[in-house]
């Protein structure tokens, strides 16, 4: 998913997550499909299937913190872009000045308030406002649809950054977990 031409999640966070994933998922099919692995060598030296567990829960608890940390510090960011107070940044030497970022939204709300002074200036010079009522309509109107866009891509991006990004790894971390620590 892109916001602003930047993909939600870092590239450590998909590493992260792509790694714990797939090692909870190696433990639970390992479980789901009763296999067998006794037979386990690792450099010539056998391993004892009943001393795997341990150490996966372990690494599976260690994959878990890199994945909570590099997902919470996203998700700042993500709420971050979502915010509507951001603004372009000033130059170090303070010669750039600090302006809204331009987009359809900001240039509406521009709008809008240059109507609404002209709507004023209409009514204290006693003028016909119907164009600039005609104009404040229209802008209702599109302020609306943006509305209803922003809510859907709300919905959208909170299902992708606090579900699938979020209570997926978790329940299938709590559930890899409770198979090796054998709490069924």
């Amino acid at each position: 998913m892109l916001i602003d031409g930047q993909t939600v999640f870092s590239r450590p966070t998909l590493v992260a997550g792509r790694t714990l994933l797939s090692t909870v998922a190696i433990v639970i099919i390992i479980d789901a499909y009763g296999l067998d692995l006794s037979g386990l060598e690792l450099l010539g030296v056998p391993i004892p299937a009943e001393k795997l567990n341990g150490p996966l829960a372990w690494g599976i608890g260690l994959l878990l913190l890199s994945y909570a940390v590099n997902w919470f510090t996203d998700v700042l960011s993500y709420v971050g872009w979502n915010s509507g107070e951001r603004v372009q940044k000033q130059s170090v030497w303070g010669g750039g000045k600090a302006e809204a970022l331009q987009t359809k939204l900001a240039n509406l709300i521009w709008s809008l308030s240059s109507t609404a002074k002209e709507v004023e200036t209409d009514i204290k010079a006693g003028k016909a406002q119907s164009e600039a009522v005609d104009d404040l309509k229209g802008a209702v109107e599109q302020l609306s649809e943006i509305k209803r866009g922003i809510s859907r891509l709300r919905l959208v991006g909170g299902l992708f950054v606090y579900v699938w990004h979020g209570l997926v790894p978790l329940g299938a971390t709590a559930w890899a977990m409770c198979i090796l620590l054998r709490i069924h």
